[in-house]
């Protein structure tokens, strides 16, 4: 059963991931506001904690982002990865791109919202 709350588009593009003291290079085959899968030949340990640089371009810029993740699950050609903390403007960044792939900027923003208020504390303290 898939649990997501958020929409996966697919995309083409590189990251590098730091764990303490090594460096993996990777591709990203899909990417939401959540997460992202990373390919790549070497080993990570799940619950790992990764910090991410997210290598993006466009037709006439070259962007990275960093993020915080935790290596979630593992697959033959690569890891999920849970994103755990990002900045503001790389959250925008992110849901542009997300919005670019679904062609539809409401439902990631939708998605959102949903998760939002599925994760905030009630009002009478619940």
């Amino acid at each position: 059963m898939d649990n997501r709350k958020f929409t996966r588009v697919p995309i083409e593009t590189g990251a590098i991931l730091e764990t303490g003291n090594d460096t993996i290079l990777g591709g990203v085959e899909n990417l939401s506001l959540n997460g992202m899968f990373f390919t790549t030949s070497r080993e990570l340990k799940p619950d790992q904690e990764v910090q991410i640089k997210l290598m993006l371009s466009g037709p006439s810029s070259r962007l990275s982002v960093d993020l915080n993740g935790i290596v979630k699950r593992k697959q033959d050609n690569g890891y999920g990865i849970e994103f755990s903390g990002m900045y503001l403007d790389v959250f925008f960044h992110l849901k542009h791109i997300i919005a670019l792939g679904l062609g539809d900027e409401a439902q990631v923003m939708a998605e959102f919202y949903h998760y939002m208020g599925e994760n905030t504390p009630s009002a009478s303290g619940d």
